[in-house]
């Protein structure tokens, strides 16, 4: 074979490799590519199944026109399939903070029988802080008895709240219902008109109007 016939064939060799070699770059690129577009929708779309759903109903928000005091209320329901934290109350845009939360979320007492009740202020001290019921219910100092008829002698309508030091764990079909203090925010003034309470956890949210009352 000539010195011609030898270049040409080995030119044709060449170009054969190169085509190849190109087209697997190509198709390791589109792979990889794919590979990365999965994970990354992955990543910005949970599934159904890990997204919560808030309930809240039975709003109040009472302005106590002695001294200025202002407490809100509420029955929250978690009604995903996925724990709740509950982490944000917010009233005209501004969050409450945790040490402001009292709440029960004991199944014996947050019944639907009071989840439903019309929720009552049982009125604040001197320093604004949420009144004991007058006959103490679990004898706890750190507690605030409410009994809504002041009858002891029955206690499907008592509720017994807590201090919240952080956000609050509802399990898949539990309730808790939850008194909070309202500062700097609302006042005399606003009786008669309407507000927006937030409420939130990771996953869901619940917003609603609520008329201002008086006490």
């Amino acid at each position: 074979m000539d010195s011609a016939h030898r270049g040409l064939l080995n030119n044709r060799n060449k170009s054969g490799f190169g085509t190849v070699a190109a087209t697997t770059i190509l198709m390791v690129a589109a792979i990889t590519l794919g590979i990365m577009s999965l994970v990354f929708t992955g990543s910005l779309l949970p599934s159904a199944s890990s997204m919560g759903s808030i309930y809240a109903s039975n709003h109040h928000i009472w302005v106590n026109q002695t001294g200025n005091i202002v407490y809100g209320a509420a029955a929250i329901t978690n009604t995903g399939d996925e724990l709740l934290k509950l982490d944000t109350v917010k009233v005209r845009g501004l969050a409450i903070q945790f040490s402001h939360w009292y709440y029960d979320d004991d199944q014996s007492r947050v019944t639907l029988q009071n989840i439903y009740r019309d929720l009552s202020y049982p009125g604040n001290d001197v320093n604004g802080l949420l009144k004991d019921s007058p006959v103490e219910i679990d004898g706890i100092p750190a507690t605030i008895d409410i009994d809504f008829d002041g009858n002891t002698d029955t206690n499907a309508d008592q509720l017994i709240l807590s201090q919240a030091k952080g956000p609050i764990t509802i399990p898949p079909g539990k309730s808790v219902i939850i008194y909070f203090k309202i500062e700097d925010r609302i006042t005399s003034s606003d009786v008669g008109s309407t507000v927006t309470i937030n409420m939130f956890s990771p996953d869901a949210g619940a917003v609603q109007q609520v008329g201002v009352g008086t006490v």
